[in-house]
C-alpha cells in the first residue's frame, strides 16, 4: 500500500494484489503511480480553484452592484443572452454548529467543497442555473430559473428540504438558516433579491423565526424598510409602548411581553394566561396596569392595530427586550 499525498495531506491509498512475493519494482511502481495520481489532483485543484477564485469575484460584484453589463457578456459569452431572459433569485444559507467540530474536521473545507457541490447539484435538479460565492461560513446562490413554465417556488422549496435533509457527514453538528429573496427579471435584480435574503435571515437570526421565503415576512418587509429611516421607528415605538417599556425597565416586569402575547392570541385571556403560565388573576392585573399606562383605549381595533405593528417594530429594534423564556419562570401573581 502506498498513500497518496498532496497539500500536505494524505487523499487516498494505492495498492497493489500480487500473487507472489513484492519485488522493488513492484514498489517503484506504486511509488510512481502515487506521484502521478497526486500531481493529476494537484492540477485539477489548481484549475477549480482558479475557477472557484473567477466566478467567486464577479458573483460578488454582481451581488454588491459593481459590475457592468459588458462584463457579464464577457464572463458568460454565449450563456449571457439566454439568462438575461430568466428570472434570477438569490438563496442564502448560513452555517451555524450546535457542538464544536472534531479536531479533524475542517468546516470552511467542508463547506466550500461539500457542501457546495451537493448544493450546485441538488438547484440543477430542479432546474435552474447556479452561480456560488462563499464568505466567512455563507453561501451565496444566484439560481437563475430555467423551468418559468412550473412554479418557482415549489421547486425551490423541494431543493431547499433536499439539502437539509442530505445524508452528509456530520450533519447532526450544523445548523442552517436560509433565507430567499424575491425573484428579478435577469441580472438587474440581483442585487434587491440579496438584501431580501439578508432580511430573512436576519430576522430568523435575532428573532428565532423560521422564515424561509422574503414574500413571508409580512409587516416586516416594511418595517424593515423603514429601519434605516432615521428615527423614524424607533419615534413611533416610543410614541405608542414608551410608557410600557420604560415601567418594565423600572419594575422589572414582563408588560410588553404580556400585550405581545395577549394580541397573538386575539385577545383571548384564557390562551393568553396559558402560553404565560400564570394565573387568569393575574393576567387581569397586568391588563389593567397596561391600560393605566397606554389609556383606556388601548384596545380599540384601531388601536389593537397600531400596537400591533409597534410591538413589531419594537422586536426588530431591541430583540434583547423579548426574551419571552422569562415568561416561563414567572410565578402567578407577579407583574
Amino acid at each position: 500500500m502506498q498513500p497518496v499525498k498532496a497539500m500536505g495531506q494524505i487523499w487516498a491509498h494505492i495498492g497493489m494484489i500480487c500473487n507472489r512475493e513484492p519485488h522493488r519494482y513492484d514498489d517503484l511502481i506504486l511509488d510512481w503511480s502515487s506521484l502521478a495520481i497526486a500531481q493529476d489532483l494537484l492540477r485539477k485543484r489548481y484549475i477549480e480553484e482558479r475557477r472557484l477564485h473567477f466566478e467567486h469575484v464577479w458573483v460578488d460584484d454582481l451581488l454588491q452592484r459593481r459590475i457592468e453589463e459588458e462584463q457579464l457578456h464577457s464572463h458568460l459569452g454565449m450563456e449571457y443572452n439566454k439568462l438575461k431572459g430568466l428570472n434570477s433569485i438569490v438563496c442564502l444559507i448560513e452555517f451555524g454548529l450546535s457542538q464544536e467540530p472534531e479536531p479533524l474536521w475542517d468546516l470552511h473545507e467542508f463547506i466550500r467543497y461539500d457542501f457546495s457541490l451537493m448544493t450546485r447539484s441538488v438547484f440543477e435538479q430542479y432546474h435552474f442555473r447556479v452561480f456560488i460565492t462563499m464568505n466567512n461560513g455563507l453561501i451565496t446562490v444566484i439560481a437563475f430559473d430555467l423551468r418559468p413554465d412550473k412554479p418557482w417556488k415549489t421547486r425551490l422549496q423541494q431543493a431547499v428540504k433536499q439539502i437539509q435533509k442530505a445524508d452528509l457527514d456530520r450533519k447532526q453538528d450544523l445548523q442552517l438558516n436560509i433565507g430567499v429573496g424575491r425573484p428579478y427579471p435577469g441580472f438587474t435584480g440581483v442585487h434587491h433579491s440579496y438584501k431580501e435574503a439578508n432580511q430573512v435571515l436576519m430576522l430568523n437570526s435575532e428573532h428565532r423565526a423560521g422564515f424561509l421565503f422574503h414574500e413571508e415576512l409580512g409587516i416586516f418587509q416594511l418595517l424593515l424598510n423603514l429601519k434605516d429611516s432615521e428615527n423614524v421607528l424607533p419615534a413611533f415605538v416610543e410614541r405608542y409602548l414608551g410608557p410600557l417599556i420604560a415601567y418594565d425597565r423600572d419594575k422589572g416586569s414582563d408588560l410588553l411581553h404580556t400585550l405581545e402575547v395577549y394580541l397573538d392570541y386575539d385577545c383571548s385571556k384564557k390562551l393568553a394566561a396559558e402560553h404565560l403560565f400564570i394565573a387568569r388573576q393575574s393576567l387581569y392585573y397586568r391588563l389593567e396596569k397596561i391600560k393605566e399606562l397606554l389609556g383606556e383605549d388601548v384596545m380599540s381595533p384601531e388601536n389593537k392595530l397600531v400596537l400591533n405593528v409597534a410591538l413589531r417594530a419594537c422586536k426588530l429594534l431591541y430583540p434583547d427586550r423579548f426574551n419571552k423564556d422569562r415568561a416561563h419562570l414567572r410565578q402567578t401573581g407577579e407583574h
